[in-house]
C-alpha cells in the first residue's frame, strides 16, 4: 500500500519498479502474474542494456513468474540471453564474474523440486553449479543440498519415482564436488563465507552422496 501511494511520483524509478515486483512476487498466487510487468519494465527500459546489469534476483523471479504462467519459452529466452552475455563477458573479460545464470537456474530448480517435479528441478540445480569452480559456494550448496535431500527423503519413503539417468547425474555431481573441494580455497567474495564452507565441505557433501548411493543400489 505504501508503494502504491507513491506510484504517481516514483513509477518511473527503477528501484520503485524493482520493489513493486518483489512485493507482488512474494505474495504468490495471482499476485505473481502482476509482478511480471514491473520486472519487464526494468529489462526493457533500454534495449541495449545488458541483462547482467539487472539484479539477478529480478531475472530469477521473472523467469519463475513466466513458468508459473505457462510461458516457459519466454523464460528460456531470457535464460539463454543471460547465458550468452556471461559467455561473452568471460571471453572478453569485460567485467568481474557474475552469477546470474547460476542464481536463475537455482531458483527455477528449487521451484520444480518444491512442486515435486524432481527430474526437471534436479537438472536445473545441476546446471546452476556449472562450472563448479566458479559457482559452488556455501550459499549455492545450501540450496542444492536441500533439493537433493528432499528427493532422497521422497525416494526412501517410496513416495516418488525417478529415472536412473537423473540418479546417475546426482552421483556424478557429488563425486565431482568431493574431488574438487580443494579448489574452493581461492574464493574471496562476499557471495559466501569460504572459511565456513571449507570447514564443513567434506562432511556436508558426503551425507547426500551416501544417501543416493544406497538408494541407487536399492532401486
Amino acid at each position: 500500500q505504501i508503494l502504491e501511494k507513491s506510484a504517481e511520483l516514483c513509477k518511473y524509478h527503477e528501484k520503485w519498479r524493482l520493489n513493486m515486483g518483489h512485493v507482488m512476487f512474494a505474495q504468490e498466487g495471482e499476485k505473481i502474474k502482476e509482478s511480471i510487468p514491473y520486472y519487464e519494465l526494468i529489462i526493457e527500459k533500454d534495449k541495449d542494456t545488458a541483462l547482467l546489469d539487472v539484479p539477478s534476483v529480478a531475472l530469477a523471479n521473472l523467469c519463475v513468474a513466466f513458468i508459473m504462467e505457462n510461458q516457459s519459452k519466454t523464460a528460456s529466452a531470457i535464460m539463454e540471453r543471460v547465458k550468452k552475455e556471461e559467455e561473452r563477458q568471460m571471453k572478453f573479460g569485460e567485467h568481474e564474474s557474475t552469477y546470474h545464470s547460476c542464481i536463475i537456474n537455482l531458483v527455477i530448480g528449487t521451484l520444480y523440486c518444491a512442486k515435486e517435479n524432481f527430474e526437471v528441478g534436479i537438472d536445473r540445480i545441476i546446471e546452476s553449479l556449472k562450472p563448479i569452480e566458479k559457482n559452488l559456494c556455501s550459499d549455492t550448496w545450501f540450496y542444492t543440498k536441500r533439493c537433493f535431500l528432499a528427493l532422497a527423503a521422497k525416494l526412501s519413503k517410496l513416495m516418488c519415482v525417478i529415472n536412473d539417468n537423473t540418479l546417475r547425474d546426482i552421483l556424478n555431481i557429488l563425486k565431482n564436488l568431493i574431488m574438487k573441494k580443494n579448489h574452493f580455497s581461492h574464493f574471496e567474495t562476499s557471495f559466501f563465507t569460504p572459511s565456513r564452507f571449507l570447514h564443513q565441505s567434506s562432511n556436508n557433501i558426503r551425507k547426500p552422496d551416501h544417501a543416493f548411493h544406497r538408494l541407487f543400489h536399492l532401486a
